[in-house]
């Protein structure tokens, strides 16, 4: 009888964990379950270590840009809408994107202070849904945005309808943003030139102080640059007045007001800095405005 109960009782005990096994035996994976996924991505930590911020995306519908307090682990949240498809590949070009047209990412970056986060955001899902369905235009679609963190203060500010922003790696704690161009609808384009292409014009470009929530404004820019030490704004005109294009360089911080680097009728791009920071070029076909094809030449400064 004592030989029979403790055999049972060695009966139970191997018996235990395999009823544990069964309970916690996990379901294989469903194609469903990938909608619950999430990825990182843009992750950036601020130069102090203080802060890291993020983006966080599901499969499908809107995620967030997250900025974490490495010290204490609050974090600030705000919704970072939702990623559009990657971009055709361009047939024309010649050597592909490092990378290849992957999924699309957003932008994260800080004030060399680490007192300010800026993050730019899509539009949400539900909006875009509400567009389609009102069968809007394509100017009229939503568009891009951009958030600024203010870390010290605990709160965010959304600016609507950016195309794409810059902060200076060193130096203040300065910002600029190009705006997306307004909507408009001529009833009927005029047609572009033979052998050239259809003009783009500029939107406004703004420079804030962060710091001193003091804001300059540019019409027309069609393409700028901050230097890294935020010490020099450049930019380039696309207007529909030709004859006020150019490239044009201020002191991002003080009451001067731009200077022209070259100006009149004509198309300036390509705005791009020395490893230094200390000369730019750029190309400019005003020279060559009126032929059909204009050539561009190659400036210094």
């Amino acid at each position: 009888m004592r030989v029979r109960t403790v055999l049972r009782f060695h009966f139970l005990i191997l018996a235990l964990p395999v009823c544990i096994l069964a309970q916690n035996a996990k379901r294989p994976l469903a194609w469903k379950d990938a909608d619950n996924w999430r990825s990182i991505q843009s992750q950036t930590l601020s130069r102090d270590g203080h802060w890291l911020a993020y983006g966080l995306f599901p499969q499908e519908g809107d995620g967030e840009v997250i900025v974490r307090d490495l010290r204490t682990g609050k974090e600030l949240r705000e919704n970072a809408g939702t990623l559009p498809p990657p971009p055709e590949p361009d047939p024309e070009e010649l050597t592909p994107r490092e990378g290849g047209p992957q999924t699309m990412r957003i932008r994260v970056a800080f004030t060399a202070d680490g007192r300010f986060l800026l993050s730019s955001v899509y539009p949400r899902q539900a909006e875009t849904d509400q567009a389609k369905k009102e069968k809007k235009k394509p100017e009229e679609m939503p568009k891009n945005g951009l958030v600024v963190f203010d870390l010290n203060a605990g709160k965010a500010t959304r600016v609507a309808d950016v195309r794409s922003f810059q902060v200076p790696e060193r130096g203040p704690a300065l910002a600029a943003w190009l705006k997306e161009s307004k909507a408009e609808a001529p009833a009927k384009p005029a047609p572009a030139p033979r052998g050239r292409a259809r003009p783009e014009f500029g939107s406004e470009l703004v420079l804030q102080d962060l710091a001193q929530s003091q804001t300059k404004t540019f019409p027309d820019v069609i393409e700028f640059t901050l230097t890294k030490d935020g010490a020099t704004l450049v930019y380039a005109v696309a207007s529909r007045k030709s004859e006020t294009n150019g490239v044009f360089a201020l002191p991002a911080k003080g009451e001067a007001q731009p200077a022209a680097l070259l100006a009149g009728k004509g198309k300036y791009s390509k705005l791009t800095w020395d490893l230094k920071q200390t000369r730019l070029a750029f190309l400019s076909d005003r020279d060559d405005a009126d032929s059909k094809p204009p050539k561009a030449r190659l400036y210094l400064w």
